[in-house]
């Protein structure tokens, strides 16, 4: 195994992870939001209703932090064209079972010292909630067979990996085609905050754009500062509903955040 490659894949996984996080957060929470309105509207507040629409939600919210690992660990594995082998495989398994198994102390904690918002009876409704939690075994394995077969079909001489590199104030990107032959393209930081600027103003909703681009702002200026990551975390949250515009520049910014981390 290219160790250098394996570590590449852990980083890229760990901050995709953290950004996922973000997005999740931000969905369950106004999801909850829109089930609490909900239920104060008929007179629930403090019920047992209102109980378990928030242990429903924290479990929920659980179910889907795991599966943002798995899916953050085998794109960085893909990506760095690390093969998943069977140690591989069910290193995915235990991160997953750790991963869950953290959460769910945490959340039962929360509800223990009634930090949760919940009512008194809040920690019975969690308890009762959190024994329906648990790791999707079948689907990752699934998920993790579905990815080797891939990585099997793929032909060599036209699969493509993109390495970015990016470093200093003018950080640059190199992408190198396996392909039989060499394409460099070279790109400053400041060009990828340029165009992904130019993506959110054309396709951000406009309610939405001030907030959007102040984030934005706030990324840019705190590049290669210890500030980064927060901003990159509050910037990946405001953009939630946007993921399918952003998530191209996500490697690039991923190597940021990286640089900045170092």
């Amino acid at each position: 195994m290219d160790s250098e490659a394996y570590g590449k894949a852990q980083q890229y996984a760990k901050q995709k992870y953290f950004a996922s996080v973000a997005s999740i957060q931000k969905q369950c929470a106004n999801d909850l939001a829109s089930t609490q309105a909900d239920l104060a509207s008929k007179g629930l507040t403090r019920s047992g209703a209102w109980d378990s629409a928030i242990a429903k939600n924290k479990v929920q919210s659980i179910r889907l932090c795991v599966q943002a690992m798995v899916d953050a660990l085998l794109d960085g594995y893909e990506l760095y064209g690390v093969s998943i082998d069977d140690r591989i495989a069910q290193s995915i398994i235990s991160e997953a079972q750790r991963l869950h198994s953290s959460l769910v102390i945490q959340v039962r904690n929360a509800a223990a010292q009634g930090i949760s918002g919940m009512g008194r009876g809040g920690s019975m409704s969690m308890s009762r909630e959190l024994q329906t939690s648990s790791v999707p075994m079948n689907e990752i394995k699934c998920q993790i067979a579905e990815r080797q077969v891939k990585s099997r079909m793929t032909p060599k001489a036209s699969s493509i990996t993109n390495v970015y590199h990016l470093s200093g104030a003018n950080s640059r990107i190199n992408v190198n085609s396996t392909d039989q032959s060499l394409n460099v393209v070279t790109t400053t930081t400041e060009h990828i905050f340029v165009e992904l600027r130019k993506q959110l103003e054309e396709h951000v909703r406009p309610e939405e754009q001030a907030e959007v681009l102040s984030r934005l702002d706030e990324l840019e200026r705190a590049q290669a500062t210890p500030t980064f990551a927060q901003k990159y975390t509050a910037f990946i949250s405001a953009t939630a509903n946007y993921m399918t515009i952003v998530s191209p520049f996500i490697p690039a910014l991923t190597e940021m955040l990286g640089n900045a981390l170092r």
